[in-house]
Protein backbone atom coordinates (compact mmCIF):
# COMPACT_ATOMS: atom_id res chain seq x y z
CA UNK A 1 0.00 0.00 0.00
CA UNK A 2 1.39 3.39 -1.04
CA UNK A 3 2.27 6.01 1.55
CA UNK A 4 0.82 9.19 0.07
CA UNK A 5 1.39 12.67 1.44
CA UNK A 6 -0.51 15.90 0.81
CA UNK A 7 1.25 19.25 1.05
CA UNK A 8 -0.87 22.36 1.55
CA UNK A 9 0.73 25.76 0.97
CA UNK A 10 -1.30 28.96 1.23
CA UNK A 11 -1.44 31.18 -1.88
CA UNK A 12 1.62 33.25 -2.68
CA UNK A 13 1.71 35.06 -6.03
CA UNK A 14 5.45 35.74 -6.06
CA UNK A 15 7.24 32.36 -5.91
CA UNK A 16 6.88 28.65 -5.15
CA UNK A 17 9.88 28.35 -2.81
CA UNK A 18 7.69 27.31 0.11
CA UNK A 19 5.99 24.67 -2.02
CA UNK A 20 9.32 23.22 -3.15
CA UNK A 21 10.75 23.21 0.38
CA UNK A 22 7.81 21.15 1.64
CA UNK A 23 7.91 18.89 -1.42
CA UNK A 24 11.57 18.09 -0.76
CA UNK A 25 10.70 16.99 2.78
CA UNK A 26 8.04 14.57 1.60
CA UNK A 27 9.93 13.50 -1.53
CA UNK A 28 12.56 11.64 0.47
CA UNK A 29 9.90 9.76 2.43
CA UNK A 30 6.55 9.44 0.62
CA UNK A 31 5.53 7.34 -2.37
CA UNK A 32 3.48 10.10 -3.97
CA UNK A 33 2.74 13.73 -3.16
CA UNK A 34 -0.38 15.79 -3.82
CA UNK A 35 0.26 19.53 -3.76
CA UNK A 36 -2.52 21.91 -2.74
CA UNK A 37 -1.38 25.33 -3.93
CA UNK A 38 -3.47 27.69 -6.09
CA UNK A 39 -0.37 29.45 -7.38
CA UNK A 40 1.46 26.22 -8.26
CA UNK A 41 -1.70 25.02 -10.01
CA UNK A 42 -1.56 28.05 -12.31
CA UNK A 43 2.16 27.52 -12.99
CA UNK A 44 1.47 23.92 -13.99
CA UNK A 45 -1.46 24.85 -16.24
CA UNK A 46 0.74 27.37 -18.03
CA UNK A 47 3.57 24.86 -18.60
CA UNK A 48 1.34 21.93 -19.61
CA UNK A 49 1.50 21.76 -23.42
CA UNK A 50 -1.81 19.87 -23.53
CA UNK A 51 -3.44 23.19 -22.59
CA UNK A 52 -2.07 24.82 -25.75
CA UNK A 53 -4.03 22.86 -28.34
CA UNK A 54 -6.28 25.70 -29.56
CA UNK A 55 -6.61 29.46 -29.51
CA UNK A 56 -9.24 29.54 -26.78
CA UNK A 57 -7.11 27.62 -24.25
CA UNK A 58 -3.99 29.63 -25.10
CA UNK A 59 -5.83 32.90 -24.57
CA UNK A 60 -7.20 31.62 -21.25
CA UNK A 61 -3.64 30.87 -20.16
CA UNK A 62 -2.48 34.31 -21.27
CA UNK A 63 -5.26 35.89 -19.24
CA UNK A 64 -4.19 33.93 -16.17
CA UNK A 65 -0.66 35.24 -16.59
CA UNK A 66 -2.04 38.75 -17.02
CA UNK A 67 -3.93 38.47 -13.76
CA UNK A 68 -0.76 37.33 -11.98
CA UNK A 69 1.06 40.39 -13.33
CA UNK A 70 -1.59 42.80 -12.05
CA UNK A 71 0.19 43.52 -8.77
CA UNK A 72 3.79 43.23 -9.97
CA UNK A 73 3.37 45.19 -13.23
CA UNK A 74 0.07 47.14 -13.16
CA UNK A 75 0.86 49.25 -16.24
CA UNK A 76 1.50 46.13 -18.36
CA UNK A 77 -1.73 44.63 -17.07
CA UNK A 78 -3.75 47.75 -17.84
CA UNK A 79 -2.33 48.09 -21.36
CA UNK A 80 -2.92 44.48 -22.45
CA UNK A 81 -5.75 42.92 -20.46
CA UNK A 82 -8.50 44.32 -22.67
CA UNK A 83 -6.85 43.06 -25.85
CA UNK A 84 -6.58 39.46 -24.62
CA UNK A 85 -10.10 39.48 -23.18
CA UNK A 86 -11.55 40.80 -26.45
CA UNK A 87 -9.58 38.24 -28.43
CA UNK A 88 -10.95 35.43 -26.24
CA UNK A 89 -14.51 36.72 -26.69
CA UNK A 90 -14.07 36.71 -30.48
CA UNK A 91 -12.51 33.23 -30.56
CA UNK A 92 -15.53 31.88 -28.71
CA UNK A 93 -17.86 33.15 -31.45
CA UNK A 94 -18.97 30.73 -34.16
CA UNK A 95 -17.95 33.30 -36.77
CA UNK A 96 -14.29 32.70 -35.83
CA UNK A 97 -14.46 29.22 -37.36
CA UNK A 98 -15.25 30.78 -40.74
CA UNK A 99 -11.91 32.58 -40.85
CA UNK A 100 -9.53 30.90 -43.35
CA UNK A 101 -7.52 28.07 -41.80
CA UNK A 102 -4.14 29.59 -42.60
CA UNK A 103 -5.09 32.83 -40.84
CA UNK A 104 -6.26 30.94 -37.77
CA UNK A 105 -3.03 28.89 -37.70
CA UNK A 106 -0.95 32.05 -37.95
CA UNK A 107 -2.94 33.60 -35.10
CA UNK A 108 -2.39 30.46 -33.00
CA UNK A 109 1.33 30.57 -33.77
CA UNK A 110 1.51 34.23 -32.71
CA UNK A 111 -0.34 33.42 -29.48
CA UNK A 112 2.04 30.55 -28.66
CA UNK A 113 5.03 32.82 -29.22
CA UNK A 114 3.43 35.41 -26.95
CA UNK A 115 2.82 32.72 -24.34
CA UNK A 116 6.48 31.62 -24.51
CA UNK A 117 7.66 35.19 -24.01
CA UNK A 118 5.34 35.79 -21.06
CA UNK A 119 6.21 32.39 -19.57
CA UNK A 120 9.92 33.21 -19.68
CA UNK A 121 9.28 36.48 -17.86
CA UNK A 122 7.00 34.79 -15.32
CA UNK A 123 9.44 31.96 -14.61
CA UNK A 124 12.28 34.43 -14.13
CA UNK A 125 10.09 36.29 -11.66
CA UNK A 126 8.88 33.17 -9.84
CA UNK A 127 12.13 31.20 -10.04
CA UNK A 128 13.05 29.18 -13.12
CA UNK A 129 14.76 26.38 -11.17
CA UNK A 130 11.75 25.81 -8.92
CA UNK A 131 9.35 25.88 -11.89
CA UNK A 132 11.53 23.41 -13.80
CA UNK A 133 11.83 21.06 -10.79
CA UNK A 134 8.09 21.10 -10.18
CA UNK A 135 7.35 20.32 -13.83
CA UNK A 136 9.87 17.45 -13.77
CA UNK A 137 8.30 15.91 -10.65
CA UNK A 138 4.83 16.12 -12.18
CA UNK A 139 5.97 14.46 -15.42
CA UNK A 140 7.68 11.69 -13.42
CA UNK A 141 4.47 11.04 -11.43
CA UNK A 142 6.12 12.03 -8.16
CA UNK A 143 3.80 15.00 -7.60
CA UNK A 144 0.12 15.55 -8.41
CA UNK A 145 -1.22 19.10 -8.56
CA UNK A 146 -4.62 19.73 -7.02
CA UNK A 147 -6.80 21.53 -9.58
CA UNK A 148 -8.68 24.69 -8.63
CA UNK A 149 -11.88 25.90 -10.26
CA UNK A 150 -11.35 29.35 -8.74
CA UNK A 151 -8.25 31.44 -9.39
CA UNK A 152 -6.37 33.91 -7.21
CA UNK A 153 -8.31 36.85 -8.62
CA UNK A 154 -11.38 35.33 -6.95
CA UNK A 155 -10.09 35.30 -3.34
CA UNK A 156 -13.34 34.19 -1.70
CA UNK A 157 -13.95 31.28 -4.04
CA UNK A 158 -10.28 30.27 -4.06
CA UNK A 159 -10.01 30.39 -0.26
CA UNK A 160 -13.09 28.25 0.24
CA UNK A 161 -11.89 25.70 -2.30
CA UNK A 162 -8.48 25.66 -0.60
CA UNK A 163 -10.05 25.08 2.82
CA UNK A 164 -12.21 22.24 1.51
CA UNK A 165 -9.10 20.61 0.02
CA UNK A 166 -7.38 20.76 3.41
CA UNK A 167 -10.25 18.90 5.02
CA UNK A 168 -10.30 16.20 2.34
CA UNK A 169 -6.55 15.65 2.71
CA UNK A 170 -7.09 14.36 6.26
CA UNK A 171 -8.98 11.32 5.05
CA UNK A 172 -6.88 10.12 2.13
CA UNK A 173 -3.25 10.98 2.93
CA UNK A 174 -0.67 12.12 5.43
CA UNK A 175 -0.95 15.92 5.42
CA UNK A 176 1.86 18.42 5.79
CA UNK A 177 0.70 22.02 6.24
CA UNK A 178 2.61 25.28 6.03
CA UNK A 179 2.31 27.75 8.89
CA UNK A 180 -0.78 29.57 7.62
CA UNK A 181 -2.58 26.33 6.79
CA UNK A 182 -1.68 24.88 10.18
CA UNK A 183 -3.20 27.90 11.91
CA UNK A 184 -6.31 27.50 9.82
CA UNK A 185 -6.61 23.86 10.88
CA UNK A 186 -5.86 24.76 14.50
CA UNK A 187 -8.74 27.22 14.75
CA UNK A 188 -11.06 24.90 12.85
CA UNK A 189 -10.41 22.14 15.38
CA UNK A 190 -10.71 24.50 18.34
CA UNK A 191 -14.03 25.89 17.08
CA UNK A 192 -15.35 22.36 16.36
CA UNK A 193 -15.66 22.94 12.61
CA UNK A 194 -13.48 19.85 12.30
CA UNK A 195 -13.51 16.83 14.60
CA UNK A 196 -10.34 14.77 14.31
CA UNK A 197 -10.65 11.06 14.95
CA UNK A 198 -7.70 9.02 16.26
CA UNK A 199 -6.63 7.92 12.79
CA UNK A 200 -6.52 11.45 11.37
CA UNK A 201 -4.68 12.72 14.43
CA UNK A 202 -2.13 9.92 14.09
CA UNK A 203 -1.50 10.72 10.41
CA UNK A 204 -1.10 14.43 11.10
CA UNK A 205 1.45 13.78 13.86
CA UNK A 206 3.32 11.25 11.72
CA UNK A 207 3.62 13.68 8.80
CA UNK A 208 4.58 16.55 11.10
CA UNK A 209 7.31 14.46 12.73
CA UNK A 210 8.71 13.46 9.34
CA UNK A 211 8.86 17.09 8.27
CA UNK A 212 10.54 18.11 11.53
CA UNK A 213 13.24 15.45 11.27
CA UNK A 214 13.96 15.52 7.54
CA UNK A 215 14.79 19.23 7.63
CA UNK A 216 17.32 18.46 10.38
CA UNK A 217 19.54 16.59 7.92
CA UNK A 218 22.58 18.91 7.78
CA UNK A 219 22.84 18.96 3.97
CA UNK A 220 19.11 18.80 3.24
CA UNK A 221 18.69 22.43 2.12
CA UNK A 222 21.53 22.11 -0.40
CA UNK A 223 20.38 18.79 -1.88
CA UNK A 224 18.75 18.98 -5.29
CA UNK A 225 15.55 17.26 -6.35
CA UNK A 226 17.52 14.79 -8.49
CA UNK A 227 19.85 13.97 -5.61
CA UNK A 228 16.95 13.31 -3.26
CA UNK A 229 15.34 10.97 -5.80
CA UNK A 230 18.65 9.10 -6.25
CA UNK A 231 19.03 8.71 -2.47
CA UNK A 232 15.46 7.49 -2.10
CA UNK A 233 15.93 4.95 -4.90
CA UNK A 234 19.24 3.67 -3.49
CA UNK A 235 17.83 3.32 0.03
CA UNK A 236 14.41 1.92 -0.85
CA UNK A 237 14.70 -1.10 1.48
CA UNK A 238 16.01 0.79 4.54
CA UNK A 239 13.23 3.34 3.93
CA UNK A 240 10.61 0.68 4.74
CA UNK A 241 12.15 0.10 8.18
CA UNK A 242 12.57 3.83 8.76
CA UNK A 243 8.88 4.44 8.06
CA UNK A 244 7.95 1.78 10.59
CA UNK A 245 10.17 3.40 13.22
CA UNK A 246 8.78 6.87 12.51
CA UNK A 247 5.27 5.54 13.04
CA UNK A 248 6.31 4.20 16.44
CA UNK A 249 7.91 7.51 17.34
CA UNK A 250 4.89 9.53 16.22
CA UNK A 251 2.65 7.41 18.47
CA UNK A 252 4.56 8.80 21.46
CA UNK A 253 3.89 12.43 20.43
CA UNK A 254 0.93 13.93 22.25
CA UNK A 255 0.74 17.34 20.52
CA UNK A 256 -0.46 18.16 17.01
CA UNK A 257 1.85 20.08 14.63
CA UNK A 258 0.07 23.38 15.27
CA UNK A 259 0.30 23.06 19.07
CA UNK A 260 2.99 25.07 20.85
CA UNK A 261 4.54 21.94 22.41
CA UNK A 262 4.91 19.96 19.18
CA UNK A 263 8.37 21.25 18.19
CA UNK A 264 9.65 20.73 21.71
CA UNK A 265 8.33 17.16 21.78
CA UNK A 266 10.08 16.48 18.47
CA UNK A 267 13.30 17.97 19.86
CA UNK A 268 13.17 15.79 22.98
CA UNK A 269 12.45 12.70 20.89
CA UNK A 270 15.35 13.45 18.58
CA UNK A 271 17.78 14.09 21.43
CA UNK A 272 16.75 11.07 23.54
CA UNK A 273 16.01 8.44 20.89
CA UNK A 274 17.31 9.31 17.44
CA UNK A 275 20.62 11.06 18.02
CA UNK A 276 22.04 8.31 20.27
CA UNK A 277 20.96 5.64 17.78
CA UNK A 278 22.64 7.49 14.90
CA UNK A 279 25.82 7.58 16.99
CA UNK A 280 25.53 3.82 17.60
CA UNK A 281 25.25 3.21 13.85
CA UNK A 282 28.29 5.37 13.17
CA UNK A 283 30.36 3.57 15.81
CA UNK A 284 29.27 0.16 14.54
CA UNK A 285 30.25 1.07 10.97
CA UNK A 286 33.64 2.40 12.07
CA UNK A 287 34.29 -0.74 14.13
CA UNK A 288 33.22 -3.08 11.34
CA UNK A 289 36.01 -2.55 8.85
CA UNK A 290 37.52 -5.52 7.10
CA UNK A 291 41.10 -4.77 8.07
CA UNK A 292 40.19 -4.13 11.70
CA UNK A 293 38.29 -7.43 11.87
CA UNK A 294 41.22 -9.22 10.30
CA UNK A 295 43.32 -8.36 13.33
CA UNK A 296 46.33 -6.22 14.15
CA UNK A 297 48.68 -9.15 14.77
CA UNK A 298 47.75 -10.73 11.44
CA UNK A 299 48.43 -7.49 9.58
CA UNK A 300 51.80 -7.01 11.28
CA UNK A 301 53.04 -10.54 10.64
CA UNK A 302 55.83 -10.27 8.08
CA UNK A 303 55.31 -13.89 7.04
CA UNK A 304 51.76 -13.03 6.04
CA UNK A 305 52.88 -10.53 3.45
CA UNK A 306 55.70 -12.81 2.32
CA UNK A 307 53.27 -15.70 1.78
CA UNK A 308 50.67 -13.64 -0.04
CA UNK A 309 52.99 -11.33 -1.95
CA UNK A 310 51.26 -8.42 -3.67
CA UNK A 311 47.98 -10.35 -3.71
CA UNK A 312 47.09 -9.40 -0.14
CA UNK A 313 47.19 -5.68 -0.83
CA UNK A 314 45.01 -6.14 -3.90
CA UNK A 315 42.27 -8.21 -2.31
CA UNK A 316 41.67 -5.76 0.53
CA UNK A 317 40.41 -3.11 -1.87
CA UNK A 318 36.63 -2.75 -2.01
CA UNK A 319 36.44 -3.50 -5.73
CA UNK A 320 37.90 -7.03 -5.63
CA UNK A 321 37.46 -8.23 -2.04
CA UNK A 322 33.99 -9.70 -2.46
CA UNK A 323 34.66 -11.67 -5.66
CA UNK A 324 38.02 -12.85 -4.30
CA UNK A 325 36.51 -14.27 -1.12
CA UNK A 326 33.60 -15.85 -2.98
CA UNK A 327 36.03 -17.57 -5.33
CA UNK A 328 38.35 -18.79 -2.61
CA UNK A 329 35.52 -20.17 -0.53
CA UNK A 330 34.64 -22.58 -3.35
CA UNK A 331 38.11 -23.30 -4.80
CA UNK A 332 39.95 -26.60 -4.69
CA UNK A 333 41.83 -27.89 -1.67
CA UNK A 334 45.08 -27.59 -3.58
CA UNK A 335 44.70 -23.83 -3.94
CA UNK A 336 43.62 -23.47 -0.33
CA UNK A 337 46.66 -25.45 0.77
CA UNK A 338 49.03 -23.34 -1.29
CA UNK A 339 48.07 -20.28 0.69
CA UNK A 340 48.22 -22.15 4.02
CA UNK A 341 46.07 -20.74 6.86
CA UNK A 342 45.93 -17.20 5.45
CA UNK A 343 43.15 -17.62 2.90
CA UNK A 344 40.68 -19.31 5.28
CA UNK A 345 41.35 -16.51 7.75
CA UNK A 346 40.55 -13.86 5.12
CA UNK A 347 37.43 -15.68 3.91
CA UNK A 348 36.14 -16.15 7.46
CA UNK A 349 36.81 -12.53 8.35
CA UNK A 350 35.06 -11.28 5.23
CA UNK A 351 31.97 -13.36 5.95
CA UNK A 352 31.88 -11.99 9.49
CA UNK A 353 32.34 -8.47 8.14
CA UNK A 354 29.46 -8.80 5.67
CA UNK A 355 27.13 -10.29 8.29
CA UNK A 356 27.79 -7.40 10.67
CA UNK A 357 27.26 -5.00 7.78
CA UNK A 358 23.84 -6.53 7.12
CA UNK A 359 22.95 -6.21 10.80
CA UNK A 360 23.86 -2.52 10.74
CA UNK A 361 21.78 -1.93 7.61
CA UNK A 362 18.79 -3.57 9.27
CA UNK A 363 18.73 -0.83 11.90
CA UNK A 364 15.44 1.07 11.60
CA UNK A 365 17.26 4.41 11.43
CA UNK A 366 19.87 3.33 8.86
CA UNK A 367 17.93 5.15 6.12
CA UNK A 368 18.16 8.44 8.01
CA UNK A 369 21.85 7.93 8.79
CA UNK A 370 22.81 6.93 5.25
CA UNK A 371 20.68 9.62 3.59
CA UNK A 372 22.69 12.29 5.38
CA UNK A 373 25.95 10.59 4.44
CA UNK A 374 24.98 10.43 0.76
CA UNK A 375 23.87 14.07 0.75
CA UNK A 376 27.25 15.14 2.09
CA UNK A 377 28.99 13.14 -0.63
CA UNK A 378 26.89 14.70 -3.40
CA UNK A 379 27.35 18.31 -2.32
Amino acid sequence: MDLNFTIAVAPNATNIQNEMKHIKCALLYADKITLISPFAAIIYQITDKSNQNDEKHILQLLLKIMKLSKSSNPSFYKENIQFFQSALDQVKQKAYQNIPTMERLKFRHDLIEQLKTMNATLFEYVGEKDCSDLTKLIKNNQVIIQNFNHTLDDPDGCSMEYYESLIKSLDNSYPIFDELSSNLMKYSVQDKYIVLDDMNGSKIKHAGLVKNHIVRLPSFESASIDELLDIKNELSKPLIRYRSQMQKYSNTIKSLPWDKDFVQECEILYRNEIEPELLNIDEAINDNTFLKNLGYSFMCDANTFKSMGGLFIGITTATVLSSFCDTLSTESAAIMASTSWIVPKIVSTYKDYTEKKKQIERNNLFFYYQANKLMNQMI
